[in-house]
């Protein structure tokens, strides 16, 4: 039982997708069972191995108690976010005052090699990107940062996802409406250099105004943080 309880909190903490684990994991470490499993000695338990089990599993154990009795279990439980993931967050467009929520959709596959050389190393804005990243940006088709579940957690509070199709439709229905500009936009998983310290990532946007394009951002990380530092208008709407 107390192997089962420690698993439980070491897949939560590192990295299970299972909420159900998380809840559990919370339930069965209560102020009573926590001290008993934190002071758990071989001579209390009738299973072989049990010291062993114990020392495995007592630094897990530990990290989600402590977060337990400051509240923050959530926070040391949850899952670790990858570096993709993580600059595309970051790199997720802001929706601007007096515009409606936008709409985001899966950005349709193609590969940076339409461009040359030259066309992405032109007119940056900011800082421009290391050859290496661009190599990548051309190599690498697109994929979706809704494919990570943060990204797609944000999408979803801040407006709807839909496929190309709907959102496309949804505003040519909406037309030019005076004073209402809905976007839809479709943001790539950022493509990382070799060393992993640039992230290039493509944001397309059209509106029911007509405005959009498609835009490249250079991300770098800074005190562990990933930021904006160059951008690049790939393709004026």
């Amino acid at each position: 039982m107390l192997a089962w309880m420690a698993r439980l909190c070491r897949m939560s903490r590192t990295g299970s997708r299972s909420l159900m684990n998380m809840a559990r994991c919370s339930l069965v470490l209560t102020a009573r069972t926590i001290p008993r499993i934190l002071s758990w000695d071989q001579s209390e338990e009738p299973y072989r191995g049990a010291n062993t089990l114990r020392k495995k599993y007592k630094s897990a154990l530990r990290g989600c108690a402590l977060a337990i009795a400051l509240g923050g279990f959530g926070t040391a439980c949850a899952e670790k976010v990858s570096p993709p993931c993580s600059a595309a967050q970051a790199a997720f467009p802001q929706q601007k005052e007096g515009e409606m929520p936008p709409f985001f959709s899966d950005p349709v596959k193609s590969k940076g090699a339409k461009y040359t050389a030259e066309d992405l190393r032109a007119n940056w804005s900011g800082r421009t990107p290391s050859l290496d990243s661009l190599t990548s940006y051309q190599r690498t088709a697109q994929t979706s940062s809704l494919a990570c579940p943060n990204v797609r957690k944000i999408a979803s509070a801040k407006g709807q996802i839909v496929s190309h199709q709907e959102g496309r439709a949804a505003l040519e229905r909406m037309g030019l409406v005076q004073g209402k500009t809905r976007y839809l936009y479709q943001v790539s998983m950022p493509i990382l250099s070799k060393d992993g310290k640039e992230a290039i990532v493509e944001i397309s946007s059209s509106s029911n105004h007509l405005f959009g394009g498609t835009d490249l951002l250079l991300l770098m990380q800074k005190n562990g943080r990933w930021e904006i530092v160059g951008r690049k208008a790939l393709v004026l709407g």
